[in-house]
């Protein structure tokens, strides 16, 4: 959520709307210019409603199998109080969103279905040898995509650690390491690598 003096932002799309309006028209996500901007639009919209949703459902599913193992991860810069109580709050936590996501095996197996499909219409969308899903420059299409891939490309150099396939059980790794080999998934992490670098390490 963004709160600003014009008005509180909860959304994705409105918070990087937002942002756009406040930057020079280099440095915009999205393009002034039509067809562009609709094309930015409508993929984001694509990205947010089909690769986003059945993404996490996977990675839910997969992670609920053994999910004492990344524990690690999930308490990653909590204060202490939670990490005391998360032992106690897993199991319905757990419960809750599997009822919430409607998580089976029967749907995660069409997640991951659904997951293939989009990467490969952005597979195919780069096969002429683009850098970007539009233009000639990064946008919110490409934010989209990358920032929603994540769960299943888990990459390295993402805001905070995400467990790596050799931290993962091998069903899960050999998923993972299927979709970054995918020119989709290979694109979503030089999208992190170059568009969003891990922070510099200043020494004293």
């Amino acid at each position: 959520m963004l709160r600003t003096a014009e008005g509180v932002y909860g959304e994705s799309r409105a918070i990087l709307s937002y942002a756009d309006e406040h930057v020079p028209a280099a440095q915009r996500l999205y393009p002034t210019e039509r067809p562009d901007r609709s094309e930015v639009l409508a993929l984001e919209q694509r990205f947010d409603t089909v690769l986003g949703p059945e993404g996490r459902l996977w990675l839910y599913h997969e992670v609920f199998k053994d999910a004492k193992r990344f524990t690690p991860w999930n308490l990653t810069g909590v204060p202490g109080w939670e990490r005391r109580v998360f032992p106690f709050v897993l199991a319905p936590a757990k419960m809750i969103i599997r009822r919430h996501f409607g998580i089976s095996d029967r749907t995660a197996k069409e997640a991951a279905e659904h997951v293939d499909e989009e990467f490969d219409a952005v597979g195919e969308r780069l096969s002429d040898g683009r850098l970007y899903l539009v233009g000639d420059r990064f946008s919110a299409a490409d934010l989209a995509f990358a920032a929603l891939a994540a769960p299943v490309v888990a990459p390295p150099t993402y805001g905070t650690p995400l467990p790596q396939p050799e931290d993962m059980p091998e069903e899960m790794a050999e998923a993972v390491l299927r979709w970054r080999s995918h020119p989709a998934g290979a694109f979503a992490l030089r999208l992190f690598r170059e568009e969003r670098p891990p922070p510099k390490v200043t020494t004293m």
